[in-house]
């Protein structure tokens, strides 16, 4: 399989140079030796995540200001607590969702893919020109790692190894953290993990490509490029997943999404999904692009994908995904599938449950 290219920041290519032997698949980073994702071995992990920004609010009114953009409660957002929100336009539909991290009384963190991070910069800045917030991407000052399945006593050691690193632990799972690293002082951090955590197997690497099937397995999908401004934030189920206030009062788009919970009903909603055709991995991977559509028994667009991952480790290629799809379609999920490039054959993709309920499914 030919590998993409990633553009990597400086600090990110001395850090894959201390790490295990790596390709870069799709964007996303896979370590030589693996286990295969769905592998119940898979504890303890840590992956690098150079494909995932980070935009700073900063300022005495930071917190009203993102109260009145973004679909969670920020006022009432503890320092140090974090939840899943999305920013919308008007009509209630998307330009990024992310995960919202207090860091002070003062200062917000947005973590979300880094391909959508200027749009969703740029679509802020249009409603912060009166308020006394600061604005910034900081991707390129942070190394963001994320810890999967990690206990209590991990982070404990991690925390004495390093103190340089600070944890923030994620919604949906408690034992999923993201450990911030300013980059200056990423490589000393990567070289203390190599000399501590793993050689006494506390930790084992992984790439970005597992924390991408993690996110999926827990039916949490992110806006990227091609699906800016097509979902509202019910698509992407963020009322299920605590992303959503019904509380809070008036932010930009807040009356369609209100709407859609009190007089309408969701139409289309994400589901996972999994596919092992007898296809080339590569011919495998130009199936799955972000927006790609979905079709029913009839052959007609019933949803689109919107996260996606390749696990080439065994015999035969395994795809992972997201989609957002007619919830009218479900009831022939048996008959769903994906169309190869260039070719009237199709892939036939199996859906699996969410580990959450929908106010639909209750």
């Amino acid at each position: 399989m030919q590998a993409a290219a990633l553009s990597l920041d400086p600090h990110w290519q001395a850090i894959f140079a201390l790490l295990p032997d790596h390709q870069f698949i799709d964007q996303l980073s896979w370590f030589e030796h693996q286990a295969a994702l769905k592998s119940p071995a898979n504890k303890n992990l840590i992956c690098p995540l150079p494909h995932w920004g980070c935009i700073a609010i900063d300022g005495p009114e930071a917190a009203t200001f993102l109260q009145g953009q973004l679909t969670n409660d920020t006022v009432n957002l503890a320092s140090d607590e974090t939840v899943l929100a999305a920013h919308c336009d008007p009509k209630g539909r998307m330009h990024a969702n992310f995960y919202l991290h207090r860091r002070s009384e003062q200062c917000f963190y947005l973590f979300m893919p880094r391909a959508t991070v200027t749009t969703a910069l740029a679509a802020l800045k249009k409603y912060a020109v009166f308020s006394k917030a600061e604005l910034s991407d900081i991707s390129h000052s942070l190394a963001q790692f994320a810890l999967i399945n990690g206990t209590e006593t991990t982070l404990t050691k991690l925390l004495t190894a390093d103190e340089s690193a600070s944890f923030i632990t994620l919604p949906v799972n408690n034992d999923q953290h993201l450990i911030l690293v300013e980059s200056a002082q990423a490589l000393d951090f990567v070289n203390q993990l190599n000399a501590t955590a793993f050689d006494s197997e506390m930790l084992r690497w992984a790439g970005s490509s597992q924390w991408e099937y993690h996110l999926i397995q827990q039916g949490i999908a992110f806006i990227q490029p091609k699906t800016v401004g097509e979902l509202i934030p019910q698509m992407l189920n963020l009322d299920a997943l605590a992303g959503i206030s019904f509380t809070k009062g008036c932010y930009t788009g807040q009356e369609i999404i209100a709407r859609m919970k009190y007089r309408g009903k969701v139409k289309r909603r994400c589901y996972p999904f999994s596919s092992r055709p007898h296809v080339s991995s590569d011919s495998l991977l130009q199936t799955l692009p972000i927006g790609g559509e979905i079709f029913d028994q009839k052959g007609k667009s019933c949803g689109l994908i919107v996260s996606a991952v390749i696990d080439n480790t065994g015999q035969d290629s395994t795809a992972y995904g997201l989609a957002v799809l007619k919830v009218s379609a479900i009831e022939e999920a048996s008959n769903l599938s994906l169309s190869l490039p260039d070719s009237d054959q199709r892939i036939g993709i199996q859906l699996s449950h969410l580990p959450y309920s929908l106010d639909d499914e209750e």
